[in-house]
């Protein structure tokens, strides 16, 4: 491996350019040749895209491992990993991928798991835990399942994590093709160890990627994109209002739930052409911005908001989103108009050049 990894392509995404220096630095130490950064999901989105026909020695070569930080502005390393793992937009679906974050706790860990990560690793870290956290991405060659909850790794997954009629099926779904058993939605993916034929020096124009190109035909009908990465916690923005509908005792956390949710989603939806996502969390944020978020106005843009995204979800409503983006301008400005009753400075907030919304 010592002389191999000189051969392999690694992308750090990171917004904290000290964190990102050091990074960088200490994989150059390791000795790996090709290393390059960018400071968050978008960029190493679009890094990623411009890499496919990239040669090794320009400024985005081909990348075979994605090393990335957890929460960045405007778009993190959970939706980073979802979109490497479930867009059809994705160049490499089957690419390694390994948090190297201070922000990890256990419920992160797991979300990176659901996400179809490699591995991840806390900050600070030595020289030598790094050293590890690169060689179990780097030689380890898993099959890869797919299943109606989960694409990624195999991996020793709790019965709790595999639902009961996905069990049925399963039997040994990493040697069944993926849509060539009794469940069209249950397959596995044991492609030839590339990893391998890099670390050994094969020039990557003399690889025989024909696996990994049939496989991702075969993944085309099951792919996903911003709006289904961010069902859960639009459904937890719904628990939450209730919480805060009720009075509950749980109703300051279900406030920074719903906000926090809502300042994420606002930069996300604009970094992932989903403009009325931003435009309907903006709202919802705004709502409850000098006040006590108790008044009937406010739950009820509150609740318009939250319908909104409910809305922009389902329809799949990506860029100007067509028919659904004109019916929805409607709540829009009914929601400018209570906005302004609320709170006189929110008075015009949405209108601007998009069909009458600022997003």
């Amino acid at each position: 491996m010592e002389n191999g990894i000189k051969h392999c392509s690694i992308l750090v995404v990171d917004d904290n350019a000290s964190s990102r220096t050091i990074l960088t630095s200490a994989l150059n130490e390791i000795g790996f040749g090709y290393v390059r950064s960018v400071s968050n999901g978008a960029m190493a989105m679009s890094h990623l895209l411009q890499s496919v026909d990239s040669p090794m020695n320009g400024s985005t070569p081909p990348v075979d491992i994605v090393l990335s930080e957890w929460g960045m502005d405007p778009v993190g390393g959970l939706i980073l990993a979802h979109w490497i793992r479930m867009s059809k937009n994705s160049p490499n679906r089957f690419l390694r991928m390994g948090f190297v974050s201070g922000n990890l706790d256990a419920e992160k860990v797991e979300l990176s798991r659901s996400a179809g990560v490699n591995g991840a690793m806390t900050k600070p870290f030595t020289m030598a835990k790094l050293k590890t956290h690169i060689t179990n991405i780097i030689t380890a060659n898993p099959v890869f399942v797919k299943t109606p909850s989960y694409f990624g790794p195999t991996r020793r997954r709790r019965s709790s994590d595999v639902t009961l009629s996905e069990r049925r099926h399963m039997r040994d779904i990493t040697n069944e093709d993926l849509g060539q058993g009794t469940h069209p939605q249950l397959g596995g993916f044991n492609l030839p160890n590339y990893m391998a034929q890099i670390m050994d020096g094969t020039p990557r124009e003399q690889i025989d990627y024909t696996a990994l190109n049939w496989a991702h035909t075969l993944l085309q009908k099951w792919s996903e994109d911003y709006a289904d990465w961010i069902k859960n916690d639009i459904a937890a923005m719904r628990i939450a209002l209730g919480i805060i509908v009720r009075g509950e005792s749980h109703r300051v956390r279900a406030m920074s739930l719903l906000h926090g949710n809502a300042v994420r989603m606002i930069r996300e939806g604009e970094a992932m052409n989903y403009p009325l996502i931003s435009a309907f969390a903006r709202t919802l944020k705004a709502a409850f911005e000098g006040t006590q978020g108790n008044t009937k106005q406010v739950l009820d843009v509150a609740e318009t908001s939250i319908q909104g995204l409910e809305a922009v979800v389902n329809a799949h409503a990506a860029g100007r989103g067509g028919d659904v983006a004109n019916a929805l301008e409607v709540s829009l400005m009914q929601m400018e108009k209570k906005l302004g009753q609320i709170n006189p400075r929110h008075e015009g907030y949405h209108t601007g050049q998009y069909g009458g919304l600022i997003v």
